[in-house]
């Protein structure tokens, strides 16, 4: 949805690299390689960024070992968070991605098969500590939802975890309430898909 706002994959890929790692800095390559971007193009990107003042040059990390040949050339860069729009940058990347999460569980309740149960919690409803973010039950294609996965920790650079289970191990777990379970219902969660009524 951004992309066609930014005009350049490269520069929203890096800009979401580096809104979420405000307090890091980075050196050309090393954002090549992160972003899997050619060096020209991510230095083309953190000009055009620096003209608007998205992107500064920073002070080199006081932990770099400068004897290695080039370290010492490296410059550094990161998200100026001075910039009169950071702040309003930073919202849209994080509705972006709330809208992709609410599409990644739209896409896998059509697709991925028979989704008897599905609950999101963890990241998806802001709970840091459960052991999953999306629950789903049925007779799912574990295969569509491994990629679904991937897809989108490669957009943001974040995990995604999620369990599958099968009808009759989830309504067994769901009686006895085991820990995994409670844990995940105690915790801020959503029942996108419940026609097992619990």
């Amino acid at each position: 949805m951004l992309e066609q706002l930014f005009g350049s994959n490269t520069r929203l890929d890096l800009l979401r690299l580096l809104v979420k790692n405000p307090n890091k800095v980075f050196f050309v390559r090393e954002l090549s390689r992160a972003l899997d971007v050619q060096v020209n193009a991510i230095r083309r990107e953190i000009n055009l960024l620096k003209e608007v003042s998205l992107v500064e040059e920073m002070e080199k990390p006081e932990n770099i070992d400068t004897s290695e040949p080039g370290v010492a050339l490296r410059k550094y860069y990161g998200i100026n968070t001075n910039s009169p729009v950071y702040e309003e940058l930073k919202d849209l990347i994080l509705k972006e991605q709330v809208l992709d999460e609410q599409e990644l569980v739209r896409e896998i309740v059509e697709n991925a098969g028979k989704v008897e149960f599905l609950v999101v919690t963890g990241k998806l409803t802001e709970e840091e500590d459960t052991p999953t973010d999306i629950l789903m039950v049925g007779d799912l294609n574990s295969d569509y939802i491994a990629q679904k996965a991937d897809d989108y920790q490669e957009k943001f650079g974040a995990d995604i975890k999620y369990t599958i289970m099968e009808k009759e191990e989830f309504l067994e777990r769901h009686h006895i309430m085991d820990k995994f379970l409670y844990s995940i219902f105690e915790a801020d969660h959503v029942k996108v898909v419940n026609e097992l009524d619990v």
